[in-house]
C-alpha cells in the first residue's frame, strides 16, 4: 500500500513538474532496455501460451508492474530531498520494531498479524519458531530484512554518521536484526548474507573481511556443537525440505526444456507442477513455485526471461559498482548508499538459489527501493549531488 501512495505522489510530482516547465522530466534510469525487455517477455509469455483464461493473461501481465513503481521511486529520489540522519531514525526504529516483533514470535510463537501457524523448530527440548515478523511467512521475512541489513552494515563501515548516539543506534538496530536473522533458521538467508557482508567489506575494509570470515569459522562449529537445532540445519543438509527442493528442481527443468523460448507463462509452473512430476515419475512433489528465481524464470518465461533477467540484475550492479567507484573520495551518503545496494543485490541474488525470493512481493518491492536509490543518484552529476550534506537529494 505504502509502495502503491509513493507511485500515485510520484505521478503528482511529475505532473506538476512538467506542468511548470512546460515539458516532460525524462524518465530514463540507465538500464531501461532490459528492465522493458523483462516485462515483454512477461507479456510475450501471457500471449502466446496456449490454454490460458484471460484473466490468467491479466494477472500475468499485471506482475510486472513492479517496473512502474521502480520508475516512480526513481523519479520521487530524484526530486524529493531528504534529511539522511532523520531518515535513519525512522527507517532504523522501523526496522527495530519489526526484528522485535520476530524475537517475540521465535520464542512465544505467538503472532498477532496472520492465522498462519509458524514452523516449530525443537533444540534440545526447547521450542523456537520461525518467525514472520509483519510478513506473511518467515522467507519473506528474511530475504527483505536481509537486504535492510546490508545498508545498516555500508552506514557502519563507511561512517557517514558522525553523531556518535545514533552510530550507536545503528549498531543496536543491526544487533537485533542479525539475532532475529540468525533465529529465522533459514539457511539460504545465512549463506547470502554471508556472501554479501564479505564482498561489502571486502569493497571498504580488507581487514573487515577476514574478521569475518574468521569470526564465522568459529561462531558456526559452535552453534554446531551446543544448539541441536543449527546442528539439524547445517550438518544435517539432506532434509526433507531439500529433497522437495530437487524434485522441484527437475520439475522446473523439464517445464524449461519442453518450452524454452517463452515457458509455461509467469508464475504457472506452480500450477502445472504436478504434471510434469507424472512425466518424472515423482509421486510424493510439493506443490510451489521452484525455490530457485533462475529455474522459476527459466520455467515461466523462458530463455527471452532469463536474459532479459540476469541482464537487468547485472545492469543494476554495475551502476552500484560504478557508483561506488566515483565516490572514491566521498566521505558521505553516496559511498554508503552503493556499498549498500550491492551488497543488497548481491545477497538477493545469491538467496535465489535455493529461494524464488524475486517474485515475493515484499522482497521484490525491498529490492527495488534499493536500486531506486543508486539509480536516482547516478542521474545526478557527481558535482551536483548534496547526500554528503545535510540533505538527500
Amino acid at each position: 500500500m505504502f509502495s502503491w501512495l509513493s507511485f500515485l505522489f510520484a505521478v503528482g510530482l511529475y505532473i506538476k513538474e512538467a506542468w511548470q516547465t512546460k515539458k516532460c522530466p525524462s524518465l530514463k534510469i540507465g538500464p531501461d532496455a532490459s528492465v522493458w525487455a523483462f516485462w515483454v517477455a512477461m507479456i510475450l509469455g501471457a500471449l502466446f501460451t496456449e490454454g490460458l483464461q484471460f484473466s490468467e493473461k491479466t494477472y500475468i501481465i499485471g506482475e510486472g508492474r513492479w517496473v512502474l513503481l521502480l520508475y516512480s521511486t526513481v523519479f520521487l529520489l530524484s526530486q524529493v530531498s531528504w534529511n539522511q540522519e532523520r531518515m535513519v531514525k525512522v527507517f532504523g526504529s522501523l526496522l527495530l520494531l519489526v526484528a522485535l516483533t520476530a524475537l517475540g514470535q521465535t520464542f512465544t510463537g505467538v503472532n498477532p498479524f496472520t492465522d498462519i501457524k509458524m514452523i516449530e523448530v525443537q533444540s534440545g527440548g526447547v521450542s523456537f519458531f520461525r518467525a514472520p515478523g509483519m510478513y506473511d511467512n518467515t522467507m519473506t521475512y528474511s530475504y527483505s530484512i536481509a537486504q535492510w541489513f546490508c545498508f545498516l552494515f555500508a552506514i557502519l563501515v563507511t561512517s557517514p554518521i558522525k553523531n556518535q548516539r545514533l552510530r550507536a543506534f545503528v549498531w543496536v538496530v543491526s544487533g537485533v536484526l542479525g539475532i532475529s536473522l540468525l533465529l529465522t533458521f533459514t539457511r539460504g538467508v545465512w549463506v547470502s548474507l554471508f556472501g554479501a557482508l564479505v564482498v561489502m567489506a571486502f569493497l571498504a575494509k580488507k581487514k573487515l573481511a577476514y574478521t569475518i570470515i574468521a569470526v564465522t569459522l568459529v561462531v558456526v562449529p559452535t552453534l554446531i556443537a551446543t544448539v541441536p537445532a543449527f546442528h539439524t540445519k547445517i550438518v544435517g543438509a539432506v532434509d526433507k525440505s531439500n529433497l522437495d527442493r530437487v524434485k522441484l528442481w527437475r520439475a522446473n527443468w523439464l517445464m524449461f526444456t519442453e518450452n524454452p523460448v517463452l515457458g509455461v507463462g509467469h508464475r504457472r509452473n506452480e500450477k502445472v507442477v504436478k504434471e510434469y512430476y507424472e512425466k518424472l515419475d515423482i509421486t510424493d512433489g510439493i506443490v510451489g513455485h521452484a525455490h530457485n528465481t533462475y529455474l522459476q524464470i527459466l520455467s515461466g518465461m523462458g530463455l527471452a526471461g532469463f536474459i532479459a533477467y540476469i541482464g537487468m540484475s547485472l545492469s543494476f550492479l554495475l551502476v552500484a559498482w560504478r557508483l561506488w567507484l566515483s565516490s572514491k573520495h566521498d566521505v558521505g551518503w553516496v559511498r554508503t548508499i552503493a556499498i549498500g545496494a550491492i551488497g543488497a543485490q548481491i545477497s538477493l541474488h545469491l538467496g535465489g538459489l535455493t529461494e524464488s525470493n524475486f517474485i515475493d512481493g515484499e522482497v521484490n518491492h525491498t529490492f527495488i527501493f534499493g536500486v531506486a536509490m543508486v539509480l536516482a543518484l547516478a542521474k545526478t552529476p557527481l558535482k551536483q549531488k548534496t547526500w554528503g550534506s545535510d540533505h538527500i537529494g
